[in-house]
């Protein structure tokens, strides 16, 4: 197949993949997605609102053991986060593992 044919093809394909791609959206053009834990608990972490954070990231830490084991690094770098919130609350003794 000649090099302007193939450029012409992938062209449509292009085109084709982002109609279906658009057309699977929502009216904003943002595709939904589920709630990051984490990163709602981090914007609260980031303003000061410790307290509001704490289920955040209890519940992050759950999923990441769920989904990778308590001995995986995204669950340690979690569990680590975790303390150090407990730490800044004064919670330190939940602050330990």
């Amino acid at each position: 197949m000649e090099h302007r044919t193939m450029r012409v093809q992938l062209r449509t394909c292009v085109r084709v993949a982002l109609l279906l791609l658009v057309a699977g959206l929502p009216a904003t053009g943002r595709a939904q997605l589920p709630p990051d834990p984490y990163a709602i608990g981090l914007e609260h972490f980031y303003a000061g609102r410790y307290t509001e954070a704490l289920p955040y990231f209890v519940t992050a830490l759950d999923q990441s053991e769920e989904r990778f084991g308590e001995g995986a690094p995204e669950t340690a770098t979690d569990l680590n986060n975790l303390a150090e919130l407990y730490r800044l609350l004064g919670r330190y003794d939940e602050a330990e593992p």
